[in-house]
């Protein structure tokens, strides 16, 4: 059993206790698939479904609702289970296993009433106000459903609150699927309801991952079913979606020390799709270290002023010498270069050994996505002074070619005074720039 769980107490718990009392206990697995089939067996209703490549017309039936079981490996609870596995140290096969004990189940109706009662998606809110199902739930022979697990949780709060006004709710509609579904047909089911665009809560950008790597490497799905299932462009797009993923867990264990603890960076997706984009375009020599510093910069993100990821090394450097520009510019104002390094030679083994220490130091993190982070806005600046010059006498020069089009009668007066006074302001601006009096005379 799952005393791991721990007691609750205070309040809150007492609350969560309440909850999860709504949670019937659970019926043997053979009494739920005799009590099913014959809720089925002459039924003439049917709901359609995505099944196999095409649509399946399933028997809807009214079960009770003590035959319906939550699904422990659904999708939009993948990182809360995995945050709750990691800090009772236990095991996913342990916790499938017990899947059906009815501790698990209350566990998953805690969070799924959650869920419900999330503002973009508010089930619960349209439920307590209906007082009533809309849409059947969709479930295995043997209970487990497949889509509606938040309207379940839903249904079975409000019941428990009001027995009176939800007594409908005791028995659910379901559309029930065929005997022989397997659970790669789950998976994908599941992906092409909950994932298509419509009022659906969406997923969370790790969950999808989770699942889209679930489904490719745990259950063999076909590529080409997977981005049918979750409207994908192509299989590029899977790859770089999974490597997204293995960056952000990398993250988290490698960096952190905190596998698994997804919740540190449900903020950060933006970063790990640009911070993986970059490091691919990088020379190997360079890859390494930015992948530590980008890895810093994630980790130090509230101290640093400004939208992050519209910045390198989560978007293209600007200038593009910016990655070798940066490290140097870093290693200099902590004194790691000798004074006679050379601005074009390369950083020695022994210099970028000691950046990857500073940026692997979780205890500086805040300070040097700081530094790091203002250093390059710096350089940026730099860069752009620089090239403001030339930027100035081309657009100086696409005026003029412009000017040279006009025709003279197509002014109006307004248009003439304006021409007159920009090209006085020019003057005088052009005399200050270039130190010549003869310039100012004239616009005088």
């Amino acid at each position: 059993m799952l005393g791991w769980l721990g007691k609750r107490s205070g309040r809150k718990d007492e609350e969560a206790a309440s909850t999860a009392d709504a949670v019937p206990a659970v019926p043997s697995s053979e009494e739920r698939r005799r009590r099913i089939a014959q809720s089925t067996g002459d039924t003439v209703q049917g709901h359609f479904v995505p099944f196999r490549g095409a649509y399946l017309e399933a028997p809807v039936a009214t079960l009770a609702d003590e035959l319906l079981l939550y699904r422990a490996d659904n999708g939009r609870l993948m990182v809360e289970v995995a945050q709750l596995l990691r800090e009772h140290a236990r095991e996913w096969d342990a916790w499938y296993r017990e899947r059906e004990e009815r501790e698990v189940q209350q566990l998953l109706h805690g969070l799924l009433l959650a869920k419900a009662k999330d503002p973009q998606g508010p089930i619960f809110q349209e439920l307590e106000r209906q007082g009533r199902q809309v849409e059947p739930l969709l479930v295995t022979t043997e209970g487990l459903v497949v889509n509606g697990n938040r309207r379940l949780a839903a249904m079975r709060e409000l019941r428990h609150r009001d027995a009176g006004r939800y007594a409908s709710f005791a028995e659910v509609r379901v559309a029930v699927l065929p005997s022989d579904v397997a659970p790669a047909d789950i998976e994908f089911i599941e992906a092409a309801l909950q994932m298509a665009p419509e009022t659906k809560l969406s997923y969370g950008w790790i969950e999808r991952r989770l699942k889209l790597r679930r489904q490719r490497d745990v259950l063999g799905l076909a590529v080409s079913q997977i981005c049918e299932a979750y409207r994908l462009e192509g299989a590029e797009q899977l790859e770089r979606e999974l490597a997204e993923l293995a960056l952000a867990e990398d993250y988290l264990e490698g960096f952190l020390g905190e596998a698994g603890r997804y919740a540190a960076i449900a903020d950060a997706e933006p970063l790990f799709v640009g911070l993986r984009e970059q490091l691919a375009a990088l020379p190997p020599g360079l890859r390494a270290r930015w992948r530590l510093a980008g890895f810093t910069l994630i980790d130090g993100r509230s101290a640093v002023q400004g939208p992050m990821e519209r910045h390198f090394p989560f978007a293209a450097p600007v200038p593009e010498q910016l990655p070798s520009l940066a490290l140097r510019r870093f290693a200099q104002e902590r004194e790691l270069l000798g004074e006679a390094h050379g601005e074009g030679e390369r950083l020695s083994q022994a210099v970028t050994q000691a950046l990857d220490r500073l940026f692997a130091d979780r205890r500086h993190s805040v300070a040097n996505a700081r530094a790091l982070f203002e250093l390059m806005e710096g350089l940026r600046a730099e860069h752009l002074e620089r090239r403001a010059p030339a930027r100035v006498l081309r657009r100086i020069r696409s005026a003029r070619e412009i000017m040279e089009r006009l025709d003279p009668e197509s002014l109006s007066e307004k248009q003439r005074r304006q021409l007159r006074g920009d090209l006085a302001a020019l003057q005088e601006q052009a005399a200050n720039l270039l130190d010549d009096e003869d310039i100012r005379g004239r616009a005088g």
